[in-house]
């Protein structure tokens, strides 16, 4: 009778553990989500994880937010303590060469432009693409639904930005 009790009593903590276990992550994805909308993949990929296996997640919706940005226009990034302040000058191309990216009114002149500023700013660039913001596949032509995608490397440093390519 004893061991049924102490069984039914482990199986009931248990249970609240598995619990607080799901809230934990649920609160941990949101956080991670608000920061990671600088990085436009992981994005896609934690969200396309949730909707694919909702049954796992129930209720959870991934909801993206605006890039928080400091006053000189740099993303907010916990690898922005990295940067001296020399660098961290240098880093704001990355958002220079988005604003430039604006500018453009074909994929290619956009990508284009961007690689001028980030070079004009000594920044090495890994890419600078325009990518359809959904399924992140290269586009032929802007329609308001891309995504300007940069990362760069400053030093040590690796540095990624993107914004929506809107008229």
């Amino acid at each position: 009778m004893a061991t049924l009790a102490v069984q039914s009593e482990m199986e009931s903590v248990m249970k609240s553990l598995a619990v607080c276990m799901v809230v934990a992550v649920v609160a941990l994805v949101i956080l991670v989500m608000k920061m990671l909308k600088v990085h436009v993949e992981a994005l896609r990929v934690v969200t396309q994880m949730v909707e694919q296996s909702a049954s796992r997640w129930g209720a959870l919706r991934i909801v993206p937010s605006a890039t928080i940005r400091e006053p000189d226009g740099l993303a907010m990034s916990s690898r922005n303590r990295f940067l001296s302040a020399a660098e961290r000058f240098r880093a704001t191309g990355l958002w220079k060469a988005l604003q430039a990216g604006l500018a453009e009114n074909a994929p290619g002149q956009c990508e284009e432009a961007m690689r001028r500023v980030l070079l004009q700013h000594q920044l090495e660039y890994e890419y600078s693409v325009v990518r359809d913001s959904e399924t992140l596949a290269a586009v032929s032509r802007l329609t308001g639904g891309e995504r300007m995608l940069i990362a760069a490397r400053l030093g040590a440093v690796r540095l990624i930005d993107n914004y929506h390519w809107k008229r």
